[in-house]
């Protein structure tokens, strides 16, 4: 049997740790609900009038009321695969479903439009969960998803790699790689736009709070099984100092990918014709 890639992350327990109880009263994560509404400012210039819309991985996403206001006439189906996070008070859909986005217990051509924010990132399956979502879309039905890309966290990253050789960030995939899996599941007219956002802390321990929050930790299969230990640690710190700004912020680097991607509308293949542009925003905290 092949080992598991040591930079993948485990998904049982990401789900695990986004089902607990700790995890279902989350702060709002700033840097998440940012991502989420510049995802809806790109649909500002597409033209939409959906009657039913999915809010993939609905629980841990803040900005299901701005969604709301977009579409105000829209019947709103939220999806998470933890339960406890679909009781949160933040979640207002018009229907709750728990289920996990590679075997999604909804109709096919069901969907006018499928909104994700970050989730895509934290399924391990991804390319079978863009298939599901091409699955649910009605024909001429629009796939609007934000993901992290692989420069994310990478100053945290570069500082743990001065201490050891195991993995303390998770990998995420190059937008080139997303374009390509949304063509694969038969999607067409694929855009994906990227972007880094800066985000700035006054101290480490802020930045690892956060992460916290988040609820995500490290679960790649490669990490650390005991205590990272302080003299680990304390060397982790000197190294990302060597990071400050001279505004005396320490950043940390956000890489964002969104994708506009639609259902044909006919069965005919179509090769998609995917547009990339990065342009880069800086956040502070």
């Amino acid at each position: 049997m092949n080992e598991p890639d040591p930079l993948a992350f485990d998904p049982m327990l990401v789900a695990a740790r986004f089902a607990c109880k700790r995890v279902a009263e989350l702060r709002d994560s700033v840097v998440e609900t940012e991502i989420g509404h510049r995802l809806l400012a790109h649909l500002e210039a597409v033209r939409l009038n959906p009657e039913r819309v999915l809010d993939l991985g609905c629980g841990i996403n803040l900005d299901h009321a701005a969604l709301r206001t977009r579409f105000p006439d829209a019947y709103h189906i939220g999806v998470d695969v933890a339960f406890g996070l679909l009781a949160r008070p933040e979640t207002r859909p018009d229907a709750l479903l728990c289920s996990n986005a590679t075997t999604l217990a909804l109709g096919s051509a069901s969907m006018d439009l499928v909104y994700s924010n970050l989730t895509l990132g934290w399924i391990a399956g991804k390319q079978q969960g863009l298939a599901q979502l091409r699955r649910v879309l009605r024909p001429g039905g629009l796939l609007a998803l934000s993901i992290l890309g692989p420069d994310t966290l990478r100053e945290l990253r570069d500082s743990f790699a001065e201490v050891d050789f195991l993995p303390h960030v998770h990998s995420f995939p190059d937008m080139h790689d997303v374009g390509d899996w949304l063509a694969s599941a038969g999607f067409i007219d694929v855009v994906v736009d990227a972007e880094t956002l800066i985000v700035e802390y006054r101290e480490l321990n802020r930045l690892m709070a956060d992460l916290r929050s988040w609820g995500v930790g490290n679960s790649c299969f490669g990490r650390r099984r005991t205590l990272t230990g302080k003299h680990r640690w304390e060397a982790m710190r000197a190294a990302y100092e060597r990071h400050r700004q001279a505004n005396g912020t320490l950043p940390a680097s956000v890489e964002v990918s969104y994708v506009h991607a639609w259902a044909p509308e006919a069965t005919d293949v179509v090769v998609p014709q995917t547009d990339f542009a990065p342009f880069r925003r800086r956040l502070h905290r």
